[in-house]
């Protein structure tokens, strides 16, 4: 007998939780007789009967067409984006097909012009000439602007000394006094 009430125990456990979380995640236009809260209180309150009032009463049931909600498991098998799919293929095709006319046209007209320049009579050489001009360049200049060099001047003294001998020789000079 005790094994029996806590295997039922534990049964009426999983289906609170279970009820629980399901009429948590369900929306208000899907739940059924009462409001969303009183589900909840109706199922954490009431131990085994409110989890089963809600699994018969509280949820809309699911039925017909709607029920099974046919989604597409894969992009091939939904409608919609192989219309996307052929929409751009057709997208691609017709601007492909628009640039090769014009290709067309303008190979049609460079020999045309071709044909009218070969009837004139006047020699390719001729023609480059004609077609580019060639144009003199000035001279290039580069000139510089003038450099200001820095002297000393003779208010300002320097005196560089060393306190340490370490491989230098000491020196109490001015910078002024130094020959170089």
């Amino acid at each position: 007998m005790p094994r029996l009430l806590l295997g039922l125990g534990v049964v009426a456990l999983a289906l609170t939780i279970f009820t629980l979380i399901e009429s948590l995640q369900t929306p208000r236009h899907r739940v059924r007789v009462m409001s969303k809260f009183a589900w909840i209180a109706v199922i954490i309150l009431v131990p085994l009967i409110g989890p089963l009032l809600w699994l018969f009463f509280g949820r809309m049931r699911k039925q017909g067409p709607e029920a099974q909600q046919q989604r597409p498991s894969s992009p091939d098998d939904d409608p919609e984006f192989l219309r996307g799919v052929e929409f751009r293929r057709r997208q691609t095709q017709r601007r492909e097909e628009e640039d090769r006319r014009r290709r067309e046209e303008e190979r049609r007209k460079k020999q045309r012009d071709q044909k009218k320049r070969d009837a004139e009579g006047t020699p390719p050489e001729a023609r480059l000439m004609r077609a580019r001009p060639i144009r003199a360049r000035p001279p290039r200049t580069t000139s510089l602007p003038p450099t200001r060099i820095r002297r000393p001047s003779a208010q300002a003294s320097f005196s560089i000394r060393s306190t340490g001998t370490k491989g230098r020789m000491p020196c109490s000079r001015s910078v002024h006094e130094q020959r170089i």
